[in-house]
């Protein structure tokens, strides 16, 4: 979830869609799962990989009151914790759980506070500079659940920057203090412990580009990568587990999103479509080994603001508007999460908390269109023996219509992991196979006239 300021003032219009949006309203399976206490409006969201679920929020009685924050543990009801020891009079920004007792928040004064007890007591950690910066995002990455990063920057001027980084679960930290130039921190991307994306607003109004900020090297230097000249932020970035492939949003008043692709770890973007100009993200998210993606966000439809997640299956290609319960308030944040071959997200409205369960076919594919294979090839997959989780690789020389299949001994279709159109390049699918026995398996390809078949074992 990102933090513009309390200042920043969205104003959406209405065009006619973009031809990448599918205006067809598909059934998803968003349930109202939980309701905040009277008085409570919830404003971000965490899952950690255990699927404990962490929120927080503040009081609508009195913004400036005191954080709200919840935790979901797997299987349990949802906990409140409303009166709480953090400071009063604060707004705070972000959180990220780091596990089923311990999370991290920001605040609007530049400070960072830590609970190992489930939110019950909090303990400051980090003082960036009080009234002075506000910490934009605290994101843990999800390979490496050690390792975090809080992202602190002066919104109003003079531009200044700093960013902590931690390798031990938020005891230590290391601080960075980049220069990037006259602009104000919005939200970041972590995919690993070294790289990290982090999407930057002007602070003038006369700016000469979008700016993202990245790191390959775990913020010991950082690079930029410019968009988009005129437009005035980029308020959402998010990346791949390769760390290629990424799409991104550019934002400028009472116009289209700008959205884009980079396949070379935000080197270079391409693509510059133009999305609802009555739309303004809020989150986007990236499913581990899949070509998932789903985005959050708030929109003006016939003169009422309601909200939207829309979903894409193919790498941010198409997306489909998501159905949402009516008069549920605005989509804030959203996260996802992949376990056991199924895909949880929770997102947050305000006042309410809802959970999706996706059964779709998750497709984990990572793509890279820099080095295109020269034929069709099937890969052994990796590892092999294995138990439950291996993966498939194969080589396409051009774009093709692609199947996948898995059977067993007896030539019965055990699972589906493929069938679309693909574009050309190396691509890597994650097969899960927790709910099937011991055995020996076969996965078979199709695409275009190459058909090739290969040997699996699966010991438990």
């Amino acid at each position: 979830m990102k933090y513009l300021g309390k200042n920043t003032i969205v104003i959406l219009f209405c065009i006619i869609l973009s031809p990448l949006i599918n205006t067809a309203i598909v059934e998803s399976q968003w349930e109202h799962e939980y309701s905040a206490s009277p008085g409570c409006i919830m404003q971000n969201i965490s899952i950690v990989d255990t699927g404990t679920v962490w929120a927080l929020g503040y009081s609508s009685f009195n913004m400036w009151d005191t954080a709200v924050t919840y935790i979901k543990l797997p299987g349990q009801y949802w906990e409140t914790h409303f009166w709480n020891d953090l400071p009063q009079q604060t707004i705070y920004t972000s959180i990220a759980g780091i596990d089923s007792d311990s999370a991290i928040v920001g605040s609007e004064f530049g400070k960072v506070y830590k609970t190992t007890n489930r939110g019950y007591n909090w303990s400051e950690i980090l003082n960036a500079g009080e009234n002075t910066y506000v910490v934009n995002a605290i994101e843990f990455s999800r390979q490496q659940r050690n390792t975090g990063y809080v992202f602190c920057s002066r919104p109003y001027g003079p531009a200044g920057f700093k960013i902590y980084k931690t390798t031990d679960y938020g005891n230590t930290w290391q601080m960075f203090t980049p220069n990037f130039g006259n602009y104000y921190g919005i939200t970041a991307c972590v995919t690993d412990s070294i790289h990290v994306w982090y999407s930057l607003g002007c602070i003038t109004s006369n700016c000469p580009s979008v700016r993202i900020a990245y790191t390959t090297n775990g913020g010991l230097s950082w690079l930029f990568s410019d968009r988009e000249p005129g437009r005035r932020l980029s308020n959402a970035v998010t990346f791949k587990d390769d760390n290629l492939y990424g799409i991104s949003f550019s934002h400028l008043n009472n116009t289209s999103e700008i959205m884009s692709y980079s396949h070379n770890g935000g080197l270079n973007w391409t693509g510059q479509f133009a999305f609802p100009v009555n739309f303004y993200p809020s989150s986007l998210v990236s499913v581990p080994a899949s070509t998932v993606w789903y985005l959050g966000g708030v929109g003006l439809d016939s003169n009422n603001i309601l909200n939207h997640i829309y979903k894409s299956t193919d790498e941010g290609l198409h997306w489909t508007d998501m159905t949402f319960e009516s008069n549920s308030g605005l989509v804030t944040d959203l996260e996802a999460v992949k376990l056991s071959g199924k895909i949880y997200a929770w997102s947050s409205t305000g006042v309410k908390i809802f959970k999706l369960i996706d059964t779709a076919v998750v497709i984990g594919v990572n793509n890279s269109e820099i080095n295109v294979p020269s034929e069709y090839f099937l890969h052994q997959n990796y590892p092999n023996p294995f138990n439950p989780i291996t993966t498939i690789s194969f080589d396409l020389p051009e774009n093709s219509y692609v199947t996948l299949k898995i059977f067993d001994l007896t030539g019965r279709e055990i699972a589906k992991l493929a069938d679309g159109s693909l574009t050309s390049g190396t691509h890597k699918i994650e097969f899960d196979g927790t709910g099937i026995a011991s055995g020996i398996y076969f996965y078979v390809i199709t695409a275009g006239e190459y058909i090739m078949r290969k040997k699996m074992v699966l010991l438990k």
